[in-house]
């Protein structure tokens, strides 16, 4: 299914077939015959040899190439008709491989997961925290007593709203409660 005219040294190397054999099997048969995801891509779901039918450039970062060894790589293709008088003669495909481009977007990913689940970590609180037995104030890493409510305020996400609990209220407000 179509014949390369041209290809540069740098697209055999790449694919490891030289032109003579890929127009021999056919290019799509050869190195464009999966989806990144492995499963098989028809030659009529194929975009970069439909420009010839849809007369319209194609272009994606999310196409992959075999290798003739097996390889698979992501690459970076445009596809272009070329147009004589009206008439498609022939498409240009020009492709770069993006397999470092790839994986710095997933390490990138992977750092932001990491980011972000080190800053949910961080606003927990571990360990052991010295608290007064009468006042209820914690000792801070610089040895400061800070109200409990300022202490976690600073080292979590936890907001307050104060009340009274009914142990306390009676206490502190006898003359409200009867005995």
């Amino acid at each position: 299914m179509g014949q390369i005219t041209f290809m540069n040294p740098e697209a055999e190397h790449l694919f490891g077939w030289t032109m003579a054999e890929l127009n021999e099997k056919g290019p799509h048969n050869l190195v464009h015959f999966q989806k990144p995801d492995g499963t098989p891509l028809s030659p009529s779901e194929c975009k970069m040899h439909n420009v010839m039918k849809t007369k319209e450039r194609y272009f994606s970062t999310d196409e992959v190439f075999v290798r003739k060894d097996g390889t698979v790589f992501p690459i970076s293709v445009i596809a272009a008709p070329v147009i004589e008088n009206g008439n498609i003669r022939a498409s240009v495909t020009a492709f770069r491989d993006i397999t470092e481009q790839k994986q710095t977007e997933k390490e990138k990913g992977k750092l932001i997961l990491d980011l972000q689940e080190a800053l949910v970590t961080i606003k927990t609180l571990h360990g052991i925290l010295p608290i007064c037995a009468s006042c209820k104030k914690i000792r801070d890493d610089k040895g400061y007593w800070t109200q409990i409510e300022s202490y976690i305020r600073e080292h979590s996400t936890a907001e307050f709203s104060h009340g009274i609990c009914p142990d306390c209220a009676k206490k502190l407000y006898p003359e409200f409660y009867n005995e």
